[in-house]
This record gives structure tokens, C-alpha cells and sequence, in this order.
């Protein structure tokens, strides 16, 4: 059980791309976990569906793949690509459908634009439904009116119109795309939490053991040990009234070792056996864990100022006009740089607007200077990041 399984690489959002050695203990453990969270206490897991579209080397797919396999659940592949991702899904459909918050946003703002489409009936329908769901959502309580067949049926045929969970990781969702989920979507909303380096998920917000209304990660798995750690130059400290802090994990599905890179692994995992995840977790009131920051994205200003890089970007991705978003700062400077991506159908959609016209035209870079879009492009994105508390 402790010969190497497999080498996984993680993403490189920090630093260099590391491979985490995983041996077949802790990749068992990790299957294990999936089904320990008895999710489908209504059903065994053999007449459940999880459709998998991430690439086969991300580690949360692998982990849930093969704990589809070992319950005996089903497993549905996409055909081709994000392109034929909705399609897939209203065939396939899924009753467990794992995301990042990219792709839910994505699907969010697709939403979005239909909506802005409607007529004014149906709008006040869809607004009357959305209000009363939700409170009923969060009081635990009911409706008299079943809105799901009259308002958001179309919405679950997204999803394929059997699903029952949506498990979020990767990063937190925002508060307004959390909401939407769990009224429109039909399925419990999940947020999970884990590593390349843990083999996927070690902790969940399972419904029957934490508070669905508060944003957290829930608590640890069989077989994890989670700790915080004070980090006093980001002001989080164990001793606050919900201790926060660096979150330390030991567990049976820790990796062994980072392939060839002995001293980064000694950096990271102490005498005792805990692994330092460069991660910053606080205590919820209900006793679960949320994820507020990141340790390792953190760099200082000359001014002394520290910028948490990885909680801007996410911000900024939320905007449907921003594809990728790149934030970069010298200690030596008192500012900080965003390299950009647009997404070219909106920035099509704008320059339309602009130019109340439509023609092939509007992407070219040359046209684009001509009707000086940059300066309206940077005001449409300071006035979309002030509404998100930047």
C-alpha cells in the first residue's frame, strides 16, 4: 500500500508546478472518503450518477471517479470539451456534479442574459418564486406553491433534472452566486475542501452536520486531522473568539513526498507529520471550517501594506467580461498590476453597444483604439469591483 500510485502536479498558481507522490494508501483513503460522507443515504450509491468533465489527471476527479467505482455508482464522460458541456449534461443526467466556481458563474451569467430577456411577466414570476424559495431555503421551512415546476424547471434541465448535489471546490463561491445555486439549481449546494496534496477532499459541508446557511467547508473526513496555526502578520490568531489561522492537516491521505524536491517538502511537512497548506481557515460559529485567505499568494508593498492575491483575482473573474485575471506586485512599489483576459463575446457585446452597430469589425484591435474603448473598458470594470467591496 505505500508504492507510489501516482505522481500528480499541482496547478502552479503559486509557484512552480510540484508533483505530489500519492502511494495507494492515501488514494484509497480518498475514495474512502466519498462515500463515508453517505451522501445517498436514500439510495446506494450503485443507482447514483456522477458526471465527470474535469480533466482526468485534476486530482477532485479523480477522487470522486474512483469512489463512484468503489460504491458502485455510475460515471458519465463529456463527449468533447467544455463546448458540449450543457449538452452532456441534460443527456447524462447527473445526480452528483462536481464544479469550480468559474464554470457555476459561467452558467450564472448565461443565466443572466436570458433573464434580461424576458418579459415583464415572467420576470416578476421568476423574482416572486426566487423570494419566496429562498426564504423558505434558509428558515428550513416550506411553500404552499411547489416553484420548482412553475419557475426553475427549465433551470434544473440545465443540470439534466436529476441532480442532488452540487459539490463546489477549487474556491469559494460569492455569497449572490451561493443563493442562486440553492434556489435554481435543485440540488443541496456542497462546499468541499482539499489538495493535490491530499488526494482531493477532506472536508465537506454535509447538510445533516452543518449550517447550510453559512458559508464554510464543513468539517474533516475519517481518518483527517485539521489545526490552525496563528499567522500574526495577517492578524489571524488562535486566541480571537473563532481562532483562524494557516491550516495544518495530517492525514492517511497525505502524500508522501513532492517528486524530486526534498527541501520543499521538508518546508511543509513538520516532525509531527502535519502538512502546512499555505491556507488561512476560520472557526464558524456552528463548529465548521471556512476558507477566509491564502498565506502563500501573500506579498508586501513598500508602503508596508500586504495584498492577499489569490481573494482579488477571484473577485475580479466573477465580472463575465474578465475571462483570466492576473495580479502581480514588487515589494519595491506601492502599487499593485493586473494582466487581463477579456471574454470575447461580452467585449463583442460591448463594443456593440458602444458603436450601435454589428459587424465582423468589432474585435479588431485596430476599430477598438479607434473608438477609444480601453477608458470605457476600465470604468466598466472599477464600477463592477466597487459593487463587490474592493
Amino acid at each position: 500500500m505505500d508504492d507510489t500510485f501516482s505522481i500528480i502536479f499541482t496547478s502552479g498558481t503559486s509557484g512552480i508546478p510540484k508533483g505530489a507522490v500519492h502511494s495507494f494508501k492515501s488514494a484509497s483513503y480518498g475514495s474512502y472518503t466519498i462515500n463515508s460522507a453517505e451522501l445517498f443515504k436514500d439510495s446506494p450509491m450503485k443507482e447514483q450518477t456522477y458526471f465527470s468533465y474535469l480533466p482526468s489527471a485534476h486530482v477532485l476527479d479523480q477522487e470522486v471517479t474512483h469512489g463512484f467505482i468503489y460504491g458502485g455508482g455510475r460515471i458519465g464522460f463529456i463527449s468533447g470539451g467544455i463546448p458540449t458541456l450543457i449538452e452532456d449534461l441534460s443527456k447524462c443526467q447527473p445526480t452528483f456534479f462536481i464544479a469550480v466556481p468559474r464554470v457555476l458563474q459561467k452558467i450564472y451569467d448565461k443565466f443572466n442574459e436570458t433573464y434580461n430577456q424576458l418579459g415583464y411577466f415572467s420576470q416578476v414570476m421568476f423574482n416572486i418564486g426566487y423570494y419566496y424559495k429562498l426564504n423558505a431555503i434558509k428558515n428550513k421551512s416550506w411553500n404552499y406553491i411547489n416553484w420548482d415546476t412553475i419557475v426553475f424547471y427549465k433551470i434544473h434541465q440545465v443540470f439534466g433534472g436529476k441532480l442532488k448535489y452540487i459539490l463546489n471546490g477549487g474556491a469559494p463561491l460569492t455569497e449572490e452566486l451561493y443563493e442562486w445555486l440553492r434556489v435554481c439549481s435543485g440540488a443541496i449546494i456542497l462546499q468541499g475542501y482539499g489538495l493535490t496534496e491530499t488526494f482531493g477532499g477532506i472536508c465537506c459541508s454535509l447538510p445533516y452536520m452543518t449550517d447550510l446557511n453559512i458559508l464554510n467547508v464543513g468539517s474533516c473526513g475519517p481518518n483527517v486531522e485539521i489545526r490552525l496555526v496563528s499567522v500574526p502578520e495577517m492578524n489571524y490568531t488562535i486566541d480571537d473568539e473563532y481562532p483562524s489561522g494557516e491550516i495544518e492537516i495530517r492525514s492517511k491521505q497525505n502524500f508522501i513526498c513532492y517528486y524530486k524536491n526534498e527541501e520543499v517538502t521538508k518546508a511543509v511537512i513538520n516532525d509531527e507529520g502535519f502538512f502546512a497548506t499555505g491556507d488561512i481557515g476560520k472557526v464558524c460559529p456552528d463548529g465548521s471550517l471556512a476558507i477566509i485567505d491564502r498565506k502563500k499568494n501573500l506579498f508586501k508593498l513598500a508602503q508596508g501594506e500586504y495584498i492577499a492575491v489569490e481573494p482579488l483575482e477571484n473577485k475580479y473573474c466573477t465580472m463575465p467580461l474578465i475571462s483570466q485575471c492576473f495580479i502581480y506586485g514588487e515589494s519595491s512599489d506601492i502599487f499593485i498590476t493586473a494582466i487581463i483576459v477579456l471574454d470575447s463575446d461580452e467585449l463583442k457585446r460591448i463594443a456593440s453597444n458602444i458603436t450601435k452597430s454589428e459587424n465582423d469589425s468589432l474585435l479588431n484591435i485596430d476599430y477598438l483604439n479607434k473608438i477609444d474603448i480601453k477608458k470605457k473598458l476600465l470604468q466598466i470594470i472599477q464600477n463592477y469591483i466597487k459593487t463587490q467591496n474592493v
